[in-house]
């Protein structure tokens, strides 16, 4: 059986086209957040079983280009 590449290499390839403005992938709950190019990568972490205890979403302006992510603890 062949290895399944990791999501996070995956998300870089697709990425390093320079095609998307935004690629997002997830599933290791682990919030993340960087660049390839003009393209934005995000990881949108968790709102539940975060891997860091900090439950959150991401909230991503088009726009703008911009990511930010907040707690959906109380």
């Amino acid at each position: 059986m062949c290895p399944t590449p990791s999501r996070t290499i995956v998300a870089s390839g697709t990425a390093a086209g320079d095609g998307y403005e935004f690629v997002c992938y997830g599933h290791h709950h682990e919030r993340e957040v960087s660049e390839t190019g003009r393209t934005t990568i995000l990881n949108l972490g968790a709102h539940v079983l975060a891997a860091d205890d900090d439950p959150t979403v991401a909230i991503v302006d088009t726009r703008l280009g911009s990511v930010q992510f907040r707690s959906v603890c109380a």
